[in-house]
């Protein structure tokens, strides 16, 4: 939670004989770190995931369920995936759900795949219906909880120059983004997923981003089309 407290590290620096980075914003930190030789900026690795859901290649039962619920056209699937923390904004994801109306609630479930350490959260925020939590899975399992979801939130703040493979999985699997309009995650083309701020209005633009998402079906398609492309 305090990357500030990490800087660049001028001694590993001063002994690379060369650099490389995937985004602009690392580039641009050796750069003004004076680092004296070659710095490349090469892009993450596209993943190539599955774009469609496969009920017969998937282990996990709440998978299951949950691909028997929106079957039915009764569940909007939002999902979480990776590595959990206070970077994560996993906090104002639960409270813009929470505070969501009753009817849009009802129609959706959260599916959160990896770090499962969320529970107080989800209880205290009154979440228990809505989350679906797996736990780590299997790659097969992961792949296949990704084509079944709607919509993907990947915020993170503050940044420590990382980037995303969970990004990248999602657009190669031709899914609309919510994601922070900070570090790496802002130098995406701004017609491939859709940037929230990281300022006090995050939770606000959280909710109102939901709900475009739910209701306009061709901005999602449209947003997931030019991810993918």
């Amino acid at each position: 939670p305090f990357p500030e407290k990490y800087p660049l590290l001028q001694e590993t620096l001063s002994q690379a004989s060369t650099v490389v980075v995937h985004s602009q914003l690392a580039e641009q930190l050796v750069r003004k770190s004076n680092y004296p030789r070659a710095v490349y900026r090469v892009p993450l690795i596209d993943y190539q995931q599955s774009v469609s859901f496969g009920i017969d290649l998937v282990e996990n039962k709440l998978l299951k369920q949950l691909h028997v619920q929106k079957a039915s056209n009764t569940v909007f699937v939002i999902g979480i995936f990776g590595f959990g923390g206070p970077t994560k904004r996993s906090k104002s994801i639960f409270k813009a759900l929470s505070e969501l109306s009753n009817e849009t609630k009802s129609k959706l479930k959260l599916l959160i795949i990896g770090t499962d350490n969320y529970n107080a959260d989800i209880e205290g925020m009154g979440l228990s219906d809505t989350v679906v939590c797996t736990g780590y899975i299997n790659t097969t399992d992961y792949d296949q909880g990704l084509a079944l979801c709607d919509l993907i939130i990947n915020l993170r703040y503050p940044s420590m120059g990382e980037s995303s493979a969970v990004q990248i999985q999602a657009m190669s699997a031709q899914k609309a983004t919510i994601v922070s309009n900070h570090g790496w995650f802002s130098e995406l083309p701004d017609d491939t997923v859709h940037k929230i701020s990281v300022e006090c209005s995050e939770v606000e633009e959280l909710k109102l981003a939901i709900v475009k998402f739910i209701a306009n079906n061709n901005y999602r398609f449209k947003m997931a089309r030019q991810a993918k492309r």
